[in-house]
């Protein structure tokens, strides 16, 4: 089917309730859509695109494949006319797979939508399949469900993005090349290492790529590292040449398309072909601010982005090197960061206890008692004796309270203490 349409193969009329199989392909009758507005879908791909039609209640009209060429986009173009009026197609990868159909279908003023991969919940409810994906593609674009406008990659911003892109890739590879050489000197033999252990960068470059290793004794490993290194050293500076060809082919696009935006303090070459590429050919389909900060991964949140409401600043963070003062006699205590929302909340910090225990294992203890006094030992007899002039646990519960007196309560906190003599530890009894 490679270089030639596809012979279009609908499907009939059906209706919601009565979902017909993707697979099952009845010849159409194009006569009846006079002035039918309709809705298309492609699933693009490398070879075929696939391609459904349905109309304003989302009734399934047909399913057809094309070919990837500039003949398969007629026919598809001409199979879209023959249902009715295209009043928007959505099409899935319009920077990848379908960027071909996307231009061609631009030419013929259609709208065009690109709509995001099928929603998980229904690839597992019906499955998946091609035709499915073109049909939820339509449905998409018919109800405006998960589609943006596609870039329109026919300008000097598309020529930017595929010179940037070449670029990148370059400066990648060079720094891996970089490392490798790297890597490979320091496990190479001692009488290689020592001859570059101390250059420079450039130097250690120039030197390796001037070597003429003799290739007759390649099994030598002494001779093996000096064609790695040579070869690695070569390819760097060849990735540095194609680096700086590139260059002076983009710096005259960029300065050309933003020269008010490289006037602007920190913003250069590489930082305003990024602004460029990312706005596109077509920056009018960005409505606001929020939505290119969107596309910059940035602050998507539009209440900040206004200018009526401005971002309160931020306190100012003092250097490390520079010693924290000494709070003086006018100067209070620092009590924390002055934003409200930096605090620490006061539910964070433990209450203090006002109250006894709540717990039902805490024993009670009578109240008003002495405190315990400490035992002597007697190291003749070696053991410890109550003193005379110091008074128990146990003695001091029955002895009057010289400060407070009797209490009235006595008979109630002796009461309680024979409750919780005998669970008290020995050593208190004792």
């Amino acid at each position: 089917m490679r270089g030639a349409a596809a012979q279009p193969l609908e499907t009939g009329h059906n209706d919601m309730a009565s979902m017909p199989n993707p697979h099952e392909r009845v010849q159409a009758q194009p006569g009846s859509a006079a002035a039918r507005v309709v809705f298309a879908g492609v699933d693009t791909h490398k070879d075929l695109h696939v391609a459904a039609v349905i109309d304003a209640g989302e009734n399934v009209l047909g399913t057809a494949s094309f070919s990837t060429t500039r003949a398969g986009y007629r026919a598809l173009l001409a199979w879209l006319g023959g249902f009715g009026e295209v009043a928007r197609i959505g099409i899935e990868g319009t920077g990848s797979y379908g960027a071909g159909l996307t231009r061609h279908l631009a030419k013929a003023q259609l709208t065009i939508l690109e709509v995001d991969r099928p929603d998980r919940s229904e690839r597992r409810r019906n499955g998946k399949d091609d035709d499915l994906d073109a049909i939820n593609a339509a449905r998409a674009a018919l109800h405006g469900r998960r589609t943006t406008i596609p870039k329109a990659k026919n300008g000097a911003v598309e020529a930017l993005r595929v010179l940037r892109v070449t670029r990148a890739h370059a400066v990648r590879e060079r720094r891996s090349a970089l490392q490798l050489l790297r890597m490979t000197i320091i496990a190479c033999p001692e009488e290689l290492r020592d001859q570059v252990r101390n250059l420079a960068r450039m130097q250690l470059i120039r030197t390796l790529a001037a070597w003429r290793p003799d290739v007759s004794n390649a099994t030598d490993p002494v001779t093996a590292n000096r064609v790695a290194l040579k070869s690695l050293a070569r390819r760097y500076l060849e990735l540095s040449d194609e680096i700086a060809d590139l260059d002076q082919l983009i710096n005259p696009i960029v300065q050309a398309l933003a020269p008010q935006l490289l006037e602007r303090v920190g913003i250069g070459i590489e930082v305003a072909g990024q602004l460029l590429v990312t706005a596109g050919d077509n920056p009018e389909r960005m409505k606001s601010e929020a939505a290119f900060a969107m596309l910059l991964r940035g602050c998507t949140a539009p209440r900040l982005l206004r200018h009526d409401h401005a971002t309160p600043a931020q306190p100012r963070r003092r250097p490390p090197s520079q010693p924290r003062p000494a709070p003086g006699r006018d100067q209070s205590h620092p009590t924390g960061p002055q934003d409200p929302g930096l605090r620490r909340e006061k539910d964070h910090r433990r209450t203090l206890q006002t109250r006894d225990h709540s717990l039902s294992q805490a024993l009670p203890r009578p109240r008003g008692l002495l405190r315990a006094q400490p035992r002597h030992y007697d190291y003749q007899t070696r053991h410890q004796s109550p003193s005379t002039n110091h008074l128990t646990h146990r003695r001091a519960s029955t002895a009057p309270n010289s400060r407070r007196g009797r209490s009235p309560l006595g008979s109630a906190r002796r009461a309680c203490w024979h409750q919780w003599a005998p669970l008290a530890t020995p050593w208190i009894t004792r």
